[in-house]
C-alpha cells in the first residue's frame, strides 16, 4: 500500500485546462464496431469532443481473387397469358424445374439463387 502521506502536488503542477473544466477535449475514446448505425453516431456528436477532431477508420478488404472458378448462369424466358398470373406461373415452374432438383441432390453442390423482388 502506497504512503499517501508523502505524496505532495502543488497547484502550479495541474495544467489550466484541467482546473477550466476543459479535460473532456483531451480525452480519448475508442470504439470498435463492424456496423455504423445512428446510436453510435449520435454517440459521436454528442459525447465525443477531442481537442484534434474524430477519427474514423474503416477496413478495406482486398478483392476475392477466384482463379479458375466456372460459373454457370441461365436465363429462362417464361411466357405468360395474364399478367395478373406471373408470379404464380414463375413460382410454379422455378418448383417444378428447380427446387425439387436441388432439393433431392445428395452431394453438396454451391448454387445461388438471386431473386431480384421480394414483391
Amino acid at each position: 500500500m502506497p504512503r499517501y502521506e508523502s505524496l505532495k502536488n502543488s497547484i502550479d503542477s495541474i495544467r489550466d485546462t484541467f482546473l477550466e473544466l476543459k479535460s473532456r477535449l483531451y480525452r480519448q475514446t475508442v470504439i470498435f464496431s463492424e456496423f455504423n448505425f445512428p446510436e453510435l453516431n449520435a454517440l459521436k456528436a454528442n459525447h465525443l469532443h477531442n481537442l484534434q477532431g474524430i477519427i474514423t477508420s474503416k477496413i478495406f478488404y482486398d478483392k476475392l481473387v477466384l482463379n479458375n472458378v466456372k460459373v454457370e448462369q441461365n436465363f429462362y424466358k417464361i411466357e405468360v397469358k395474364q399478367p395478373k398470373d406471373d408470379l404464380d406461373i414463375r413460382f410454379e415452374y422455378f418448383k417444378r424445374k428447380f427446387w425439387d432438383d436441388l432439393h433431392n441432390k445428395e452431394t453438396n453442390t454451391k448454387i445461388v439463387i438471386f431473386v431480384n423482388s421480394y414483391f
